[in-house]
């Protein structure tokens, strides 16, 4: 409670923000109350030991006292008594550097951590002795008027000193008041006074709220404002630089590693350790064994390598420098060697079997011959799409949140060298048209601007160019049905139910269509229906390209493939190629040397 500078200090405490005061042991929120050293006596004669008549104050530190007896713990009478927080419920989803970071504050406090020894009980008396600062005699009931108002704000929590002052990790600040002009004093509480801030870890680099040299706080408000608005607009340029997934993911992988430092009362920006490698290290092998993995479960060498990549980006981000990188802006070696162990260790990579022409034949005569309906006719229409512009998910369905499937305007019909509006142009010749093209905009892997061909393939129902016009036509007839205009800005693939709502084509309804499928082609293919998914039209269609002997840059040239990693495994799963390999090199195993020449020592 508060007093008059020579009485007793009463220990106050933010309600968010449990005070921590050893060098490797956070004070857990499940730590039981010590009954033994509470008040003994009616509450009254407790601490109403002041000069001052009773008021609004005492009535709430009477409320709190009860209230703190009665718990079984410091984290439910915490939980008891602050109520909701003011940040948003959903502050994790806004769009902003710091927003997992606040949500972790709203969940669980803002972190203390104290560096040195807890303070001894004489250590505790003596700074109760001395009591507030001078400057609060001065502003007594402006003070007991203030401190009600936040109890009542659930800001701050009252208890008499004697209540807690054996609690572990306690640390005391000596209350003032700061004399302003025009306006009323401003309450303090002076943490430089007993080392409290210099014992305090930092958890922010200091270069976080700096702009080189200059802090906002030295500019005009109208430059700090229109600073401001500049910086918002970066950083929104920033994470809308990938997708909203990917944030998401390094988001999550920030929070682990928050919740990993707290857990191990580390410093999450590791200001204080000459060398964070080990730190580091234990992350990762944390994360490998699943014990700090998403999923609970063990994870691959990339993953591994994935979440503390996002830990480095988040530093600098920060500010701060990336602790994975040596002086040399190298990973660290020891770092390096753990990746390579962990991959060493690591299953084959389980990759999607291609999928064979022959079942998409048989998904566009089942949807379009046997027992057309609209969904079918749509679903069957984006794989034969998908097959033949070797698509990946995301580009041919409606399924993921990057909004990267092509839109009607992305499509362009040809009748020859006459360009077809989609719009504007007869249906007979839209039906007649000989070639498609394909413009990429926001596509992975494909730059923007870049377009993709196909002619007709001579077959009626599997082609590339015949199926696109069945897709487009299913919207236009839509529009004309509803006396809509035409927008271009419709996905192509989607279709419409009985009640004419559009329904985007998802990923799953490919799967389980192709599944379906391959299950009775099966006796046919040799191949298990669980192995396809929508994944398996992409490599399905780079594999017939293959198979066919088609030149492997053209192959990806189509496919987008910026590496050869999957023209490697394309080639080690093509029968056809593996069929003409071995009388190739029984046809022309038989050579000879030269005299004295020697195998070079590179080919041993």
């Amino acid at each position: 409670m508060l007093s008059p500078p020579k009485s007793n200090l009463s220990a106050t405490a933010s309600s968010f923000v449990p005070v921590i005061a050893t060098t490797t042991t956070a004070v857990p929120l499940s730590l039981p109350l010590d009954v033994n050293h509470s008040m003994t006596g009616t509450t009254e004669n407790r601490y109403h030991k002041h000069p001052y008549k009773n008021d609004r104050l005492d009535a709430l530190i009477e409320q709190l006292a009860k209230r703190y007896e009665s718990t079984d713990s410091y984290g439910d009478f915490i939980r008891d008594t602050r109520g909701r927080g003011d940040l948003h419920p959903e502050i994790a989803t806004i769009k902003h550097p710091a927003a997992h970071l606040l949500s972790r504050f709203q969940k669980v406090g803002t972190p203390a951590i104290i560096s040195g020894s807890p303070w001894t009980p004489s250590k505790i008396e003596a700074a109760l002795r001395r009591g507030p600062h001078k400057s609060s005699k001065n502003g007594i009931e402006f003070l007991r008027n203030e401190y009600a108002d936040m109890i009542e704000k659930q800001q701050w929590i009252v208890l008499p000193a004697a209540m807690i002052k054996h609690m572990y990790g306690l640390r005391l600040s000596p209350l003032g008041l700061v004399p302003q002009r025009n306006r009323r004093d401003r309450m303090i509480s002076d943490y430089s006074y007993f080392d409290v801030n210099a014992d305090t870890f930092n958890i922010a680099p200091s270069e976080a709220m700096q702009f080189g040299q200059r802090t906002m706080a030295t500019m005009s408000t109208a430059t700090r404002d229109e600073f401001k608005s500049d910086l918002r607009l970066i950083q929104e340029e920033v994470r809308s630089g990938v997708t909203q997934d990917y944030t998401k993911r390094k988001d999550r992988h920030w929070e682990i590693w928050l919740e990993y430092c707290d857990s191990c009362s580390i410093d999450p920006f590791l200001s204080s350790h000459s060398d964070p490698v080990p730190i580091l290290q234990i992350f990762a092998q944390r994360f490998r064994d699943g014990r700090l993995a998403p999923s609970g479960k063990p994870v691959r060498s990339k993953t591994v390598s994935d979440a503390l990549c996002s830990v480095g980006q988040k530093f600098a981000v920060l500010g701060s420098d990336d602790p994975r990188y040596n002086s040399y802006g190298k990973i660290d070696f020891c770092l390096s060697r753990q990746y390579k162990s962990f991959g060493k260790k690591d299953k084959p990579p389980s990759r999607v079997k291609p999928l064979p022409i022959t079942v998409v034949i048989a998904a566009l005569n089942f949807a379009c011959v046997s027992s057309p309906t609209m969904e079918r006719e749509a679903i069957a229409n984006m794989i034969c799409i998908a097959f033949f512009f070797c698509l990946r998910p995301g580009e041919y369905t409606g399924t993921t949140t990057d909004d990267q499937a092509f839109s009607l305007e992305d499509v362009t019909l040809y009748l020859g060298d006459r360009r077809l509006h989609n719009d504007l142009s007869p249906d007979h010749e839209i039906e007649a048209a000989t070639s498609v093209t394909y413009l990429f905009t926001e596509q992975k892997n494909g730059d923007k601007g870049e377009i993709i061909a196909h002619a007709r393939s001579g077959d009626s129902l599997c082609c590339p160019v015949t199926a696109t016009i069945r897709q487009l036509m299913i919207h236009k007839r839509e529009f004309r049905r509803r006396n809509l205009p035409y927008d271009g800005r419709i996905k192509l693939a989607s279709y419409y139910n009985s009640r004419h709502v559009r329904v985007p084509v998802k990923a799953a309804q490919i799967t389980k269509a192709v599944r379906w499928h391959a299950s009775l082609l099966q006796p046919v293919t040799g191949i298990d229906p669980a192995q396809l998914s929508a994944r398996s039209l992409r490599a399905g269609g780079a594999m017939a390209l293959l198979a066919g002997q088609c030149d492997t840059n053209t192959i990806k040239l189509l496919c987008r493939w910026h590496s050869d990693a999957m023209m490697r495994y394309l080639h080690q799963q093509s029968l056809p190629i593996f069929q003409r390999l071995s009388s190739k090199m029984f046809n022309n195993g038989s050579y000879t040397f030269l005299p004295e020449d020697w195998v070079p020592a590179a080919a041993e």
